[in-house]
């Protein structure tokens, strides 16, 4: 029988496995959370995992679990990502309603030289719950039962990896703004000019930054889309007349998993080839 560890043992963090060389693609059993003694209750497990060879795991993260008046099993998980330190794990970590009341979280091996820690941060309960740490028990594949993937909250920032040209057909018709160089992300991906909403984000501030690099005798616009319609509420229109100028329009938006959110400029008059500067961005962020 492996060793398991209570909370209170958890004070300094426990050692969850000496070495993953030869469980290298299997899945590590980290902890179980046993509501079954209580009902309409709530109870949130902060943890860290990290490795003592280095920061290629460090991440934090908070469990919540939720068991309603009227049902006996549990109704409501959400796992969220607080923290990567260094890169990002969180697609290797899974929670599992393996039993009505149980939920037990793994974490995938992929790397073969690591050893894995466990800290235990904080355990809020109603109070008979029970937390379960195990060591060196591992699993070729996922038991059965509802899998909850642990995600982050969104933010994405793209601009131009150089100057662009865009062209217009006419007064006002909007062209879409050919972002392709991502700074950063986060449960959001850069796909076809577009920002992808990631799973559990519901409203983003999106802000939407035009730079020309040329002088300008028009009017221009510039416009947030959602799912390639124009949210008209988040459109701004400015005057350009010197070099390197900036326009800059704002939103929050109501979204969810799958949307895409783009940026467009329009002109007041017929546009080719307008040229705009490398530093066009635009930045969108779970709020």
């Amino acid at each position: 029988m492996k060793p398991q560890h209570s909370f209170t043992k958890n004070a300094l963090g426990v050692k969850i496995n000496e070495t993953s060389s030869s469980h290298l693609n299997q899945y590590l059993k980290l902890f179980t959370i046993d509501m079954s003694s209580v009902q309409y209750k709530t109870d949130q497990i902060l943890f860290r995992v990290t490795s003592v060879q280095g920061p290629t795991i460090d991440d934090i993260y908070n469990l919540t679990i939720y068991k309603n008046s009227s049902n006996l099993d549990i109704t409501f998980v959400e796992f969220e990502k607080i923290k990567s330190f260094e890169t990002d794990n969180s697609a290797n970590l899974v929670a599992i309603l393996e039993e009505t009341s149980k939920i037990t979280v793994y974490f995938k091996l992929t790397n073969s030289t690591i050893t894995t820690n466990l800290k235990i941060l904080s355990f809020q309960k109603y109070g008979p719950e029970t937390l379960t740490i195990y060591s060196e028990q591992f699993v070729d594949s996922l038991p059965s039962g509802t899998q909850y993937q642990a995600f982050s909250k969104g933010s994405l920032i793209a601009k131009f990896s150089e100057t662009k040209n865009v062209t217009t057909s006419g007064a006002w018709v909007t062209t879409k703004l050919p972002f392709d160089k991502l700074i950063n992300s986060s449960n959001m991906t850069l796909s076809n000019n577009n920002v992808v909403i990631g799973k559990g984000t519901k409203k983003v501030l999106v802000i939407l930054k035009i730079a020309t690099s040329n002088d300008t005798p028009t009017t221009l616009q510039a416009h947030i889309y959602k799912n390639g319609s124009s949210i008209s509420d988040f459109t701004s229109t400015g005057y350009n007349s010197s070099i390197y100028s900036n326009l800059i329009t704002f939103g929050i938006v109501d979204v969810k998993e799958g949307d895409t959110i783009s940026g467009y400029i329009g002109f007041s008059s017929k546009q080719t080839d307008f040229s705009l500067h490398n530093s066009t961005s635009i930045n969108v962020l779970e709020i």
